[in-house]
């Protein structure tokens, strides 16, 4: 699923970014609307996500938007906004408000919510694959080559994060949200357990064609070498 996103202060959008990359969405930045119209007409966008301006610009930018993708859902992004104008904003029903700075939960459940009521069908997953790997999100079951691969619920979440990433390294934070974002309190210790159980139950190693290894001061990254060798 893509995602527009158009919002000038740097800081808040690399927050963003890694929430919406780590959760399977794939973004593509703007520094303001005009830049990102052209995207929005050729109708490969699912979510717009922008930064709302106080008072009647805000308004302006929404109705510019409408007018590039009349359907397309907007998740607007504001420290303020006028009631008034807040309410005219969201009377379409593809519109929904976020308040900063954001919070990660919030963004992710706001933008599947408006996605999910402007097509249904869109966010149905049935499977996803990455070559032998088969991942049905909705059993938490995993299968190779048509063979099951006994995982825990968390081993399967961590498997499915690195594969929506492949080649990305990810931050030990960015892990620790997108699989364990109840628990405040959380040792290294165990996120390199299940780590190594992911890496040993899927065999990610090279001679298998993948590489799952840390990296330094900062997470982990599974890449793809290539197919196993014979």
């Amino acid at each position: 699923m893509h995602i527009a996103l158009v919002d000038n202060d740097p800081q808040q959008r690399a927050r963003m970014v890694d929430a919406l990359d780590a959760d399977g969405w794939s973004c593509r930045v703007f520094d303001n609307l005009n830049r990102a119209a052209a995207h929005l007409k050729a109708g490969n966008i699912d979510l717009l996500v922008f930064h709302w301006q106080p008072e009647s610009e805000g308004l302006r930018a929404l109705l510019a938007a409408r007018q590039a993708a009349s359907l397309l859902p907007v998740l607007l992004v504001a420290g303020h906004a006028g009631e008034q104008e807040l309410t005219e904003a969201l009377a379409d029903g593809l519109t929904d408000f976020v308040a900063r700075p954001v919070r990660k939960a919030d963004l992710l459940l706001r933008a599947r919510v408006l996605v999910s009521r402007a097509n249904p069908a869109r966010l149905v997953a049935k499977t996803l694959e990455f070559g032998d790997f088969r991942f049905d999100a909705r059993s938490g079951r995993l299968t190779r080559h048509d063979e099951a691969i006994p995982l825990t619920q968390k081993e399967f979440d961590l498997a499915l994060l690195f594969f929506r990433n492949l080649g990305r390294p990810l931050s030990r934070a960015t892990i620790h949200e997108a699989v364990w974002p109840q628990e405040a309190e959380f040792s290294s210790r165990t996120m390199d357990t299940h780590v190594s159980r992911v890496r040993n139950k899927l065999g990610l190693r090279p001679e298998n064609g993948f590489r799952l290894a840390p990296v330094y001061s900062y997470g982990y990254r599974l890449e793809q070498l290539g197919g196993p060798k014979e």
